[in-house]
């Protein structure tokens, strides 16, 4: 036999033995490997185990540093027929609850939740989510066990402040309005209110002409929703004012401006301002004022921008924190706010640069010299804000805001004033 045919015959095993010797194991990538109890990853190797229903669970290998984490303590799977719970490795998952039709795991809040239209679709201990169409764990009191590092009020753990609050010019902000406000008198039970329908943040226009406003008063039995449209007024430069006739006094209230266009184009959101309560001693000639605002959709989508991928079913909450210096308050800076119900990742709160531009500053924690506050990606169900500010080293609660945000829409919640709330 020749050269030439020995290696025609025989070189390929030859070759074939030599790339063999030649590959190191280590080279090898054992990512997506099956494995399960019974059989390990490789060394380098974690096996990262995930339920695919209730009684089975699949996995696969990860080298150790690309091994993904669980996304949670308790999250869903992509069927949503139960709840998973983290196991305490970090990186694998049990069963945790099989949810019982027509109930599916609620993304959010990560519990087997029902479906709902409103409130009264879901049990006691819960609330209706209008976004995604479940029921979510109620609101409950805030325990200041669960509230590390802030401080309780009512059913919201704020972040306690890490620098006193100043006005813009650095000088001292004056809060004492905040914690000394009295009982308004019984009388008048109700009165007219009137004002502005300014686009947000307070730029006055006539542009808002023909928007409709609902005013609601959620926590009175039997109220019926007043209901009117922005009317241009030539006697105030023609901007645009909303009235309303036989508005309760001492009760929360809750003022809409519904989604519609602009006069001369634009489109705008539902946005609801909150936070507002018509004290009998704000109506003794029998009125009352009191400008509202509405968010264009164009700044809505600005805003929700932090938020990113943006859910349609949330929203955005924006307002503004200012202290009780007269006749013109100032902006509080160094103010905080908190959530009873944080928006999920990858919703976020956020504060705003300084300066009279409103642009989200995502490194700031606190209001700038402007005290505005941004929160964006809240679910669509009953929710709690609360403001607090430092004073001489101390945290001081400074009060909450109820507000229920709208899907797709946005909620206006500024720090109320003494003259409009209740002790």
């Amino acid at each position: 036999m020749g050269a030439v045919e020995f290696l025609l015959r025989c070189g390929w095993w030859w070759m074939v033995a030599w790339l063999a010797a030649g590959c190191a194991v280590s080279d090898l990538d054992f990512s997506g490997k099956r494995c399960d109890g019974t059989h390990a990853c490789p060394s380098g190797y974690l096996c990262v185990t995930r339920p695919i229903s209730p009684a089975e669970a699949a996995g696969r290998c990860y080298r150790v540093r690309e091994a993904p984490a669980c996304p949670a303590a308790f999250f869903c799977p992509e069927a949503g027929a139960w709840v998973e719970a983290c196991a305490q490795d970090g990186l694998s998952s049990t069963v945790s609850e099989v949810c019982a039709s027509p109930e599916v795991c609620n993304p959010d809040a990560a519990v087997c939740s029902g479906p709902c239209d409103s409130p009264d679709d879901c049990g006691g201990e819960e609330m209706c989510d209008t976004g995604t169409g479940l029921c979510r764990p109620a609101l409950k009191k805030c325990v200041a066990s669960a509230c590390p590092g802030g401080t309780c009020q009512d059913k919201t753990c704020v972040a306690d402040p890490r620098t006193d609050a100043t006005a813009p010019d650095l000088s001292s902000s004056s809060l004492n309005c905040f914690f000394s406000i009295v009982a308004p008198p019984a009388t008048p039970e109700s009165c007219s209110l009137s004002g502005r329908v300014n686009l947000f943040p307070s730029i006055p226009s006539d542009k808002t002409a023909g928007l409709s406003v609902i005013l609601t008063a959620p926590g009175l039995a039997g109220f019926a929703p007043l209901t009117t449209s922005a009317v241009s007024d030539p006697g105030d430069n023609g901007y645009a004012r909303y009235a309303f006739d036989s508005v309760p006094t001492n009760t929360p209230l809750l003022i809409e401006v519904s989604a519609g266009t602009l006069v001369g184009g634009g489109a705008t959101v539902t946005t609801q301002n909150a936070g507002f309560v018509l004290r009998a001693d704000a109506c003794a000639d029998g009125s009352s004022a009191r400008n509202i605002s509405v968010l264009s959709r164009s700044l809505f989508e600005s805003y929700s921008a932090v938020m990113s991928p943006w859910d349609e079913r949330r929203g955005i909450l924006l307002g503004r924190m200012v202290d009780c210096a007269q006749p013109t308050p100032r902006p509080i800076v160094h103010g905080v706010i908190g959530l009873a119900l944080p928006p999920p990742s990858p919703g976020r709160v956020a504060y705003f640069a300084d300066g009279g531009t409103l642009i989200p500053d995502l490194a700031r924690s606190d209001t700038s010299d402007n005290g505005y506050f941004l929160v964006a990606g809240l679910p669509a169900c009953p929710d709690q804000l609360a403001f607090a500010a430092r004073q001489g080293g101390t945290p001081r609660p400074l009060g909450t805001v109820d507000f229920v945000t709208p899907p797709g829409g946005a909620v206006i919640a500024d720090l109320p004033p003494a003259n409009s709330r209740l002790p």
